[in-house]
Order: C-alpha cells, then structure tokens, then sequence
C-alpha cells in the first residue's frame, strides 16, 4: 500500500493512535516472464484453511492459495509455489522437441528461495536458479524495477472507497477484488516488458544497472579551518550587549590603534581613528554611568 497522510486539527488536544490490531497480513508469491507474461500467484492468507469465501469466482480455478497463523511466505510456501505454480506453468514453454529444457529462475536472497529443499527441486528439475546479490534487488529485480511500483498504486485506488468509509476492518473477498483489478493493471505486457528492460537483463545490458546502482557524483566543498587572529576581537564588540562591554571595547580599540600605527603613516586618518577610538571608550563609560 502507498503511504497515506492524515490531516487533522492543530487546535485540538485530543491525542490519535493507530490500531495495528486492525491489520491483516496477506501475501502473494509473483513470478513474471521474460516473454512480457506473468504466472499466476501463490496467495497466503492468515487462517488454519482456505475458505472459498475468500476467493472470487474468476480466479479461484487459476490462482493458487494457501495459508497459514501468520499470512507470511516461508520456506515449505516457497516450495510449494516452486512445485505447484512455477513449474507446471512453464513446462509448455521450456519444452522444445518434446525434450524439457533448462529453465532459469532468477531470485533474491528471501530465506525461502534459498533453503536447502528449494535448491534441491530445482536441481533434480533443471531448473538453474540464481540469486541476486544481497541489496540489489532495487536494480536488478524487475519486479521492483517496474511492476511493484503500480501495483501498490493501482491497489491503492482499488481500496480507496473502502478506506474513505473508514471501516473498521476490509474483509479478504474485498481485498481479493481490489487486488484481481490493480493485478490487471499493473502485471501489463508493456510493464513487464520494461522490467526486464529497466534491470539490465533482458535485454542484457550491464551498464543499465551500472548506471543505475552509481551514486551521483556531488562537488564536495572542503570548509578550511579558519585560523584565529588578534582581529577576532573587532567581530565581538557589538555581538553580546548593548552597551558593549568594556573590556572588550577597550581591546578592540587597543588592536586598533597597534594595526593603525603598523601600516599608516602620520596623516589626517590615522589621528581621527585614534581620536574615534577613544571617543568610543569616553561615550561608552558615560552610558554606562
């Protein structure tokens, strides 16, 4: 789901609290193709069993569903998505002359892509799987490249009227329904498409992702130490009080005079600096008096 921002009264004292007892974990294994199709999903309810309630007619004969206490994935879902949905959805495709070919199945590091059960199916049913390097999927996933994206959005607008009559809790057929439209949507041939364009794999192009993965590259401004001086003393003057305090007026006028005598010779200037000086000094101790 997208972030959503809640807008209430700055005058009001009454304190807000989010139920998360309101939330329900839901999730969906999804696999596309390389061809610009999809594969049907593995989705994973919270509940002991499956109940046909649930499912919306239109896809209960062509989706998969399973559950468990949670409604998270794990490695034995992982497993039985590997066995149930992947496979047999794309042995028509991987078969050529009646001979099964090797097929790829490329991953991220999730747990349940990498257990030791996974990893032993697609061994014994040539299958080559690869798994991405860890913190990469944001490049090279084409799932995240290009199709989660809408998804969240388009699952968003599906839910909206659902979420504007601020019901207390959106029941699994009407997630289900909003899910089957944002799916159609977001899981489009061009999307898919532009998936595997926007991760560099098909069709190959390692300087996509390099491009991609390479941080922007910023002049860096190097600040100097700045090296303190007798003249330091001009900048606190009039900074802390009004009047100035006397010792520091003093010491200003005295590193006044000194840099004076340094480097102007005896002319008009030169006397009325001293002169303005010293005036500073008279007025300030009048004032303070």
């Amino acid at each position: 789901m997208q972030s959503t921002r809640i807008i209430v009264d700055s005058t009001l004292w009454t304190r807000f609290q989010a139920h998360p007892s309101r939330q329900e974990w839901v999730s969906a294994i999804k696999c596309i193709c390389m061809d610009g199709t999809k594969i049907d999903p593995l989705i994973i309810f919270k509940g002991q069993n499956i109940l046909q309630s649930w499912i919306l007619k239109e896809v209960i004969s062509k989706w998969h569903f399973s559950a468990n206490t949670k409604g998270w994935t794990s490695n034995l879902h992982g497993l039985e998505w590997l066995k149930r949905v992947f496979k047999p959805s794309i042995r028509a495709k991987a078969t050529q002359n009646g001979k099964l070919q090797q097929r790829l199945l490329i991953c991220d590091g999730y747990d349940s892509h990498i257990s030791g059960s996974f990893i032993s199916h697609c061994i014994q049913n040539r299958i080559s799987l690869l798994i991405l390097p860890p913190h990469t999927s944001h490049v090279l996933q084409p799932l995240n490249v290009a199709i989660f994206g809408p998804l969240k959005k388009h699952l968003t607008i599906a839910l909206s009227h659902l979420n504007e009559a601020q019901l207390l809790r959106i029941q699994k057929l009407e997630w289900m329904d909003a899910y089957i439209q944002a799916r159609e949507l977001a899981f489009s041939n061009l999307n898919i498409t532009s998936a595997w364009r926007g991760s560099g794999l098909q069709p190959f192009q390692p300087q996509t992702v390099i491009q991609a993965a390479t941080l922007p590259t910023t002049d860096v401004v190097v600040e100097r130490l700045k090296t303190l001086t007798e003249h330091d003393i001009f900048e606190k003057v009039f900074l802390n009080s009004s009047p100035p305090d006397f010792q520091t007026l003093h010491k200003a006028n005295t590193v006044l005079s000194t840099t004076i005598n340094r480097s102007v010779l005896n002319t008009p200037t030169k006397r009325y600096i001293h002169k303005l000086a010293d005036e500073t000094e008279r007025l300030n101790t009048r004032n303070i008096l």
